[in-house]
């Protein structure tokens, strides 16, 4: 009896901890533990609602990660994944951060003043310009009201593409 008990004990302990992993897959981005599209679409509707004060939406995008995986290899390509996010996830520590896509991430800023905002943003722009391995595009976008979140991202998503633009601009 008490082995079959341990067993059924010790079965249901797997599954848990088998559920557990799958629900964290879910929702993270196995490639740099931040969080995923689909964790991003499942908070996108509680956006709006989740917050005091303010929010901001920063759009992030990798300049170049195309020519770094045809140049060197998908390897390098992921190195610079890695390290974008470990800096934007040392400059936004206390708020969410998604890969939404293969180089772009998307960063929720909430219950801040603009100022402070702004120092974020301050801060990781010095960040990535002082590390000689990644160049990154940003826009961002703040509001105080729970008007339109869905606007402020795509305010936030066409200020990268511009920020991007001058990017490439530069360096043709």
């Amino acid at each position: 009896l008490l082995d079959s008990l341990s067993y059924f004990i010790i079965d249901e302990m797997k599954k848990r901890a088998l559920s557990e992993q799958l629900f964290f897959m879910s929702y993270h981005d196995a490639l740099t533990g931040v969080f995923n599209r689909n964790c991003y679409k499942k908070d996108f509707e509680k956006f709006s609602s989740d917050f005091k004060n303010s929010i901001g939406i920063i759009y992030a995008d990798i300049n170049g990660l195309k020519k770094v995986n045809d140049e060197l290899g998908h390897n390098a390509g992921d190195k610079l994944i890695k390290n974008v996010a470990s800096i934007l996830i040392a400059c936004f520590k206390g708020h969410k951060i998604y890969r939404v896509g293969g180089d772009e991430f998307v960063i929720v800023c909430k219950d801040l003043s603009e100022e402070e905002f702004q120092s974020y943003i301050k801060k990781v722009r010095d960040r990535v310009d002082s590390d000689e391995t990644c160049s990154v595009s940003f826009g961002h976008a703040w509001s105080n009201q729970r008007d339109n979140i869905e606007k402020l991202v795509k305010e936030a998503d066409f200020l990268m593409y511009q920020d991007k633009n001058n990017f490439y601009q530069r360096y043709r």
